[in-house]
């Protein structure tokens, strides 16, 4: 292949993955300021011009993004998957599954679905008040489930370990589902941390 032509796919290709992590980005700043917003004034108050407004495009650039305020509310608690992929991936591959799962859901260094505890206690909250919201709680348990199971598979040796992975990783989501669930109806009262631990040390026996 001529070298003119090579660099300039290379050139289209860096291109397109510029724009591509552009929107992106994008995608998780609008739905950020949309979850701050519905978590500051509620989800039925608040409007889809509001949220242009306040990120600082069009509501006609905003519907380029998204479809609706319920997909915003489901990107955001999406990126929470992936911040928990993110820590869960730096852990050692010879520790325990289990240790792991618990370890990228709390993780202390702002990523994880655990990590702040003030925000998750409000969102767990408007998922459970806000009936448009609802089936988001079912599908967020599929979507880590499939993000996270390759993830511990490579933690567990022997046959049938994929299964074994998307047995434990479902069995954990399972736990920390229902540990915010209590939380949130104490008001945020306690440690969610030991309600979990108790949880797990239950399942594992």
């Amino acid at each position: 292949m001529p070298k003119g032509v090579e660099l300039r796919y290379d050139g289209v290709m860096n291109e397109v993955g510029l724009r591509e992590r552009t929107r992106l980005a994008v995608r998780a700043d609008i739905s950020k300021t949309a979850m701050d917003m519905f978590l500051a004034q509620g989800f039925d108050a608040t409007t889809v011009d509001e949220i242009a407004e306040r990120v600082g495009v069009s509501r006609r650039s905003l519907f380029r993004y998204f479809t609706s305020k319920e997909e915003m509310a489901a990107a955001d608690i999406a990126v929470r998957g992936n911040e928990m992929l993110a820590a869960l991936k730096e852990r050692p591959t010879d520790e325990s599954p289990w240790d792991s799962l618990y370890a990228a859901a709390f993780s202390s260094d702002g990523r994880g679905p655990m990590s702040s505890k003030d925000r998750t206690l409000q969102v767990a909250q408007l998922l459970r008040q806000t009936p448009a919201l609802q089936r988001f709680r079912l599908e967020k348990q599929k979507r880590w489930q499939d993000l996270l199971a390759p993830e511990i598979a490579l933690r567990i040796h022997g046959d049938g370990r994929d299964i074994a992975a998307r047995g434990i990783v479902a069995t954990a989501l399972s736990c920390l589902d229902a540990s915010v669930d209590i939380w949130v109806e104490s008001g945020g009262e306690g440690d969610v941390l030991d309600v979990f631990r108790t949880m797990i040390a239950a399942v594992r026996g």
